[in-house]
């Protein structure tokens, strides 16, 4: 289930917790009284179980009307991102197979998104969070999980230490335009080239422009290792590997052979 994080639609929802597969919408300790009575019942009842998922709706709805009109007489207020997750329809997130060096269509130009708005762009966009988490990965784009389409998913760090819990950045149809000449070398993986490590030179600094899943146009300016991710997703819609982008093919590493490579480069960064 998800939850909006800090109200932008550039930052996808992350998960929020629920109570027995139900959002719950009221106050907590009105839920918490309302079903506690209820299952106490289900365990001296024989038809329980209906009676226990009709309450359960009932006390869900309740908090949909009661919520607004304790806010507007001056009450207590409740977290309510579960009630935005239910206005919102938000996806369930599912890991997806990713898509490995060799298949076609990571060397294929992806297709604009005709319209960032719907369900089908919005549950991929969770489905990419979902794979790049459970990868370990910091960014990752849509040809990854085998849909030519140009979306991507982020995290907007600018150096590797940088805490990590935080919304990944959702761009449709990303744009991005180096800011200065300025260009660094620094080691990059890859989730679709796994056990590979390479040098490559970016752009420093790179102003981007895109959409967000309203369809509304979003920019900023990345630097640091947020532009370097940026750079290595956008080329994925364009059908280019890391390994393209080199510019000396003896800078190439397995994973376990990588150190050698810090010897003359910081350190290895994430894969993207």
């Amino acid at each position: 289930m998800l939850t909006t994080v800090y109200g932008a639609d550039a930052l996808l929802p992350t998960r929020a917790p629920h109570h027995g597969g139900y959002a719950m919408y009221g106050p907590p300790h009105m839920n918490a009284a309302i079903v506690a009575s209820a299952e106490a019942d289900a365990r001296e009842n024989s038809i329980a179980t209906n009676s226990l998922a009709a309450v359960k709706s009932l006390s869900n709805i309740a908090g949909l009307f009661c919520r607004p009109l304790i806010s507007w007489l001056g009450g207590p207020s409740f977290p309510s991102p579960t009630v935005v997750n239910f206005l919102r329809k938000e996806p369930a997130m599912t890991a997806r197979d990713i898509t490995l060096i060799g298949n076609p269509i990571l060397s294929t130009k992806a297709a604009a998104v005709a319209d960032p708005t719907t369900s089908e762009i919005r549950v991929l966009a969770a489905d990419m969070i979902e794979t790049m988490q459970t990868a370990g990965g910091i960014g990752i784009a849509a040809p990854q999980v085998n849909a030519s389409l140009r979306l991507i998913v982020a995290m907007p760090i600018a150096l590797r230490e940088e805490w990590r819990d935080l919304p990944p950045v959702v761009l449709v149809n990303p744009a991005l335009e180096p800011i200065g000449d300025e260009r660094e070398d620094a080691i990059e993986g890859c989730l679709s080239f796994p056990g590979v490590r390479g040098i490559v030179p970016r752009w420093s600094k790179v102003a981007w422009r895109a959409q967000d899943l309203d369809g509304q146009p979003i920019s900023g300016v990345a630097q640091g290792l947020f532009a370097r991710v940026l750079q290595h997703e956008v080329d994925h819609l364009d059908g280019i590997l890391f390994l393209s982008r080199m510019t000396d093919l003896t800078r190439l590493a397995m994973d376990s052979e990588a150190h050698h490579l810090t010897k003359t480069i910081g350190e290895v960064e994430d894969r993207t």
